[in-house]
Order: structure tokens, then sequence, then C-alpha cells
């Protein structure tokens, strides 16, 4: 079974046994939270499919954890508890059903997007996977790969310590330091986006460069998160990470190799990562790929 069936079928026994308990518990009008359910249920298992690019997967999960999920367990078991503060919302059943109907919309803008990308922008089955291999790029990173891997290393390190101890970016508080330019925002930028932005891309490279080793430039990615994290004090390290770890996934699946199974072993407590071993099903030739960061010291 693959890991977006796998994902898929556990997302729906979640909500499988959770709606009738929060139909249970609504306060108010039950039909807009059956409707609310259904958006936010196909909006979450429409996003984990072939055809689906990695910004779906993951914002479409953020938002059934955020919206579904929580309102869902909140009006269950916390007695209607809004710990984040409810401003004008005074617990009546007009209340409960303005707060669906809202997020339902925008649920549904969600939705429209996604279709609108694949009709009009782009699509991953009319996608000619062989068409980055006519550019330079591929021979440019080739002939530089361990410049560049080195230049990488660097910068994550010397961003992310010098961010920690100058403090020109960290959430929840004010800068310590000022750069001139408006050079603040970049580094904050770098340390959010950027840098894990550039690691997917040298990941992207390596694959296409030598789809048969290991590609152990996956382990960067995963330093950059934990770095980056430490040196901004965010507990978002998982998100970044994970979306390594399933872009890669994704980017091996696309290429026709045939993923058995993968392991995500207690992203913060263990010392590994580990995915299983791949086989290409057109040359039935065996491909491990293997992850591995030792963040025992850091």
């Amino acid at each position: 079974m693959s890991l977006i069936k796998t994902l898929n079928i556990f997302f729906f026994l979640i909500i499988l046994i959770l709606l009738p308990v929060g139909l249970s518990s609504y306060e108010g009008n039950k039909i807009y939270y059956l409707i609310f359910s259904f958006i936010s249920t196909y909006a979450l298992l429409t996003s984990f499919q072939k055809n689906s690019i990695s910004f779906e997967s993951f914002f479409s999960l953020l938002i059934w954890l955020g919206f579904w999920f929580k309102f869902t367990v909140q009006i269950s078991y916390l007695n209607n508890l809004f710990p984040e503060g409810v401003g004008l919302f005074d617990y009546s059943a007009n209340s409960y059903d303005d707060i669906l109907i809202v997020s339902s919309v925008g649920i549904v803008a969600f939705i429209a997007a996604k279709y609108f990308r694949l009709k009009f922008i782009f699509n991953y089955s009319n996608n000619v996977l062989d068409e980055f291999n006519k550019t330079d790029y591929l021979t440019f990173y080739s002939n530089n790969r361990k410049i560049i891997h080195f230049i990488y290393l660097f910068l994550i390190i010397f961003i992310g310590c010098s961010n920690f101890l100058f403090v020109f970016f960290q959430k929840g508080t004010i800068p310590e330091t000022i750069l001139p330019f408006g050079l603040n925002n970049f580094i904050n930028w770098l340390l959010m986006f950027g840098l894990a932005s550039f690691s997917t891309l040298i990941i992207f490279l390596e694959f296409k460069f030598k789809k048969k080793n290991s590609n152990s430039v996956v382990k960067y990615g995963l330093i950059e998160t934990f770095i980056s994290a430490i040196s901004i004090l965010s507990r978002a390290m998982i998100f970044n990470g994970v979306s390594i770890i399933y872009g890669f996934y994704r980017l091996v699946e696309i290429n026709n190799i045939k993923v058995k199974k993968i392991k995500f072993i207690k992203y913060f407590n263990q010392s590994q990562y580990k995915s299983t071993t791949t086989h290409n099903s057109k040359q039935n030739t065996p491909i491990k790929i293997v992850i591995i960061i030792n963040n025992r010291n850091a």
C-alpha cells in the first residue's frame, strides 16, 4: 500500500470516529456542521493524490487540523473551550453557524484554487519528466557538487549561529540587532523558508544527477530545519522536515520508482531517519534511500 493511500485511510478513520461525536455536540444547525465536515474532509483527502503538489497537501492538512479537527475536539471533549479568545463570539447557535459558514467558504476557495491550478497552470500528469534533463543546470551542478554542498552547509551553520547570537529575528521577541537596508527581513526569510527552499532544490538536482544513489543530501535539509528552528526559537521544525521527506518521496514516486514503505521514527527524539529500500519498477534495480541525521551533539 502506498504512503498516500495509507494517509487517506488514516485521516478517514479519524474523521469517522470524531464526526458522530462532533455532530451531537454541535449547538447550531446540524446541517451547517455536516457541510463544514464534508468540505473539510474533501479538501484534505483530495490533496493527497498523485496530481497534488506538496503545498496543497500540507496546507490542506493545516486547514483540517486548525479548523475541523480542533473545532470538533473542542466542542466534543473540552466543553466548548476556546483558550485563544472568542472576541464577539457569544456562544449562541447563530454564532456557531456563522463561524462554520465563513470557514466553509474559505475552504471552498482553496479547493477551487487547486482545480484552477490543475486545469490552467500545472498538472503532474501532463508534465514531461525528462524535460529538465535538457537544460544546462545539471551540467553545472555535476561539475560543482562538492563546492555547492560545502557553501550551503557553511551558510546553514553561519546564518543559524549568527542569528542565535545576535538575534536578528526570533519568534515572539524584539530583534536585538538591527541591520541596515532591511537585512533583518532577508535573514527572517532565509530562516523561515529560504534555506529550506534551497535544500529542496539541491535534493532535486542530486536526484536528477544520480537517481540510484542514496541521496544523502536529504540530511542537509533536515540539518537545516534543526538549526533554523533553534536559531529562531521555533517549534515548527517538524513541518519543514516532514515536508522535505514527503517531497522526496513524491519525487521518487513521480519518476516511476516504487517505494515499498517509509518510516518516520520519532522525529525529535531519535537520531536517525530511515526510509526503506526502493526499486526501479522497470529495471528491477534496487535503490536504497537512507536518511540519517545525528542530532545527539547539537
